[in-house]
């Protein structure tokens, strides 16, 4: 399968930077609308733009040569001296060609500039989570159906058996053979949790929820979400504990852990337990 560029006469577009820009207009879109709802002003987010692009664009990278890493470190290994090892890992962590940015990392990079910047203008972090997660969550589906057109963070391999097996004739997808559809599997699941939401959105503002529980609630899913995904994923990455677990998957279930207790010592873990439909989201 290659479905990664669009020709339109002498202009070739990547599907799956058409498909992120989408992603950006919808979910910018429905973020004016959240924003509006909480009651927030957009001028906080505008006025540190360039701060957010930066550190995003620094983090995304830093994702990138997570990934790539083995291959860096093996060149490292066969260097001719310390200088030459030092020049590799510049020219391979400069090399935005190379690998190109993870942005599942930069939005982590945003975030954390944004909680920063929250704590010292004296915002409400938790009525922004609450803003932030029905955007994240559709830009999140943009994404990953760019990424299957794209092969980015494919799957792993698969018995050529299997219903929903697909393979790429690319050169950035290691894998010839038959692969799971993990883009696919995601962007499903997001859009799942987009529909729930919105409906959790509204009983929101019905339940006079305190600020801080829908964003919880949502980030906790998508971060449980993202290390069941990682399971299927096929993209080489840093492993840790022996070489038996992938480094993303441990930040993502780590992460969703802590976000769990933090709902229990708010005390918002309890409130949503109440709710009379928890049973169907």
């Amino acid at each position: 399968m290659n479905f990664s560029e669009l020709v339109f006469g002498p202009f070739v577009i990547s599907t799956g930077a058409l498909f992120l820009f989408l992603g950006v207009i919808a979910s910018t879109w429905m973020l004016t609308r959240t924003v509006h709802e909480k009651k927030l002003s957009m001028r906080f987010l505008n006025d540190h733009f360039l701060i957010y692009v930066i550190v995003a664009i620094i983090m995304g990278r830093m994702g990138a040569v997570f990934h790539i890493w083995p291959t860096t470190s093996e060149k490292i290994i066969y260097s001719n001296g310390q200088w030459d090892s030092v020049l590799i890992f510049l020219r391979d962590t400069l090399s935005f060609w190379q690998g190109g940015v993870d942005f599942l990392w930069a939005i982590v990079g945003f975030f954390i500039t944004f909680l920063f910047l929250c704590i010292y203008h004296k915002e409400s972090i938790l009525s922004w989570l609450d803003a932030f997660s029905l955007p994240i969550l559709l830009l999140f589906v943009f994404l990953e159906v760019g990424g299957f057109f794209s092969g980015w963070g494919y799957g792993s391999p698969v018995d050529e058996t299997f219903i929903f097996a697909i393979s790429y004739d690319l050169t950035d997808v290691r894998y010839s053979g038959y692969i799971h559809p993990v883009q696919l599997y995601a962007a499903t699941i997001f859009l799942l949790l987009f529909l729930r939401g919105l409906m959790l959105w509204s009983e929101r503002i019905e339940n006079e929820w305190p600020n801080g529980i829908f964003g919880e609630i949502m980030l906790f899913a998508v971060l449980i979400s993202q290390g069941i995904l990682e399971f299927f994923r096929g993209e080489p990455g840093t492993l840790v504990f022996n070489d038996s677990l992938p480094l993303p998957q441990l930040l993502f279930f780590s992460s969703g852990f802590l976000i769990f207790l933090f709902m229990l010592w708010k005390g918002h873990f309890h409130v949503f337990v109440r709710l009379r439909n928890f049973s169907s989201l």
